[in-house]
């Protein structure tokens, strides 16, 4: 609040120089010093500066990464956050996680052919498990976007356990998280009001847990199909990840999933406040597809 109440960027810099900020404050509020330059004075060498150093001080904390990777790409910078995932796969390399990001962020600049591999490489790995189907969590999110490539490759499937999508079409919800010990729970609430609750959290969902820590992800979908159409409602209640740092969470929104016309819309939140219920997003479901699609 201080910086953004300067009038010129060497006010900022002259406050920023004498309270010795980028020293005494933790690395989440260095992220938003950065953020301050970019978005108050467009000076994007200063942000990459911070936000460098932020990495370069954070050496193998792959909580910190995923944070600064998730700002960088929230900002368009998916060349450097590129990078990070590439440091993150070194300090995580048998983290589920770590290949569908690794694959997430190279589609993301483009590369689809190497996107794919890495969901390939953690499909082959996976094939040896005797579940036949991913219902939900990282492998269900994995199959997904594999096969979602593929179709818009034209490359033919490999793995017979890969289908085509029942959801097709849908309204596709992507959360993630950048540290694995958030707790929350998110509520879905339809256009008729009712609603459904996922839980999150140790005591609830032991189950899923340790699932999440056995395989290395913190990641979930769900999909909304046009059999409901109307506004839907997402809230959130934040529970904590024991520890005082925040947690990220990350929304990617696909309308109209899995066809020519799908298109994405991100959000990024920075969760701190505990056992409070909001409203995170709302959105319109709706199976005609509309002029901003085309």
């Amino acid at each position: 609040q201080a910086l953004y109440a300067f009038n010129t960027m060497e006010e900022a810099n002259a406050f920023i120089k004498e309270k010795k900020l980028l020293a005494s404050v933790t690395v989440y509020n260095q992220m938003e010093i950065a953020n301050y330059f970019l978005s108050k004075w467009n000076d994007e060498e200063r942000y990459l500066e911070i936000m460098n150093k932020i990495a370069d001080k954070s050496g193998h904390n792959a909580v910190v990464l995923k944070s600064l990777a998730y700002q960088l790409e929230k900002n368009g910078y998916n060349l450097e956050a590129l990078n990070l995932y590439k440091e993150i796969f070194k300090i995580r390399p048998s983290y589920a996680q770590s290949y569908r990001d690794l694959a997430g962020i190279h589609a993301k600049v483009g590369d689809t052919k190497k996107s794919i591999q890495y969901l390939a490489r953690y499909i082959r790995y996976v094939s040896l498990d005797t579940l036949s189907t991913a219902a939900e969590g990282i492998d269900s999110i994995i199959f997904s976007e594999y096969d979602n490539l593929l179709a818009k490759s034209g490359i033919s499937r490999y793995d017979k356990r890969v289908t085509d999508p029942d959801d097709k079409g849908s309204v596709r919800l992507l959360f993630e998280w950048n540290h694995g010990d958030a707790e929350f729970e998110l509520q879905f609430v339809n256009p008729t009001n009712n609603y459904y609750t996922w839980q999150h959290t140790l005591n609830d969902t032991p189950e899923r847990i340790k699932d999440e820590k056995l395989k290395g992800y913190s990641s979930e979908q769900f999909f909304v199909d046009d059999t409901m159409a109307g506004k839907w409602r997402i809230n959130l209640k934040y529970l904590g990840n024991r520890s005082y740092d925040p947690t990220f969470l990350r929304l990617s929104v696909f309308y109209h999933y899995g066809t020519e016309y799908e298109r994405v819309e991100t959000y990024l939140h920075r969760l701190t406040e505990k056992n409070v219920n909001y409203e995170l997003f709302n959105f319109y479901n709706s199976p005609i597809i509309s002029s901003a699609a085309r």
